[in-house]
């Protein structure tokens, strides 16, 4: 089985909104936050899974991962197994 994976860069209007559709559409799939690991981005990171779980996203299905540089902006992926 192989891992497909849909990238959105946060920094365009509607491009979060595009990711959680993505995300929607897969029920297995898996939200993944990369973030920076300066204290701003993880807390950047941090409050946009607290939204999106406020808005019924799946907490579990949530990974906040600091691997891009200090002060890059959040990106969002979206796993799926196909």
């Amino acid at each position: 089985m192989g891992l497909a994976a849909q990238r959105a860069r946060c920094s365009g209007t509607g491009k979060p909104a595009q990711a959680v559709a993505a995300y929607a559409r897969q029920s297995d799939s898996l939200m993944v936050i990369h973030h920076g690991n300066a204290q701003e981005t993880q807390l950047q990171a941090t409050e946009l899974r607290s939204r999106l779980t406020s808005l019924a996203v799946d907490s579990t299905r949530i990974l906040l991962l600091a691997d891009l540089p200090a002060n890059d902006r959040l990106s969002i992926e979206i796993r799926t197994t196909k």
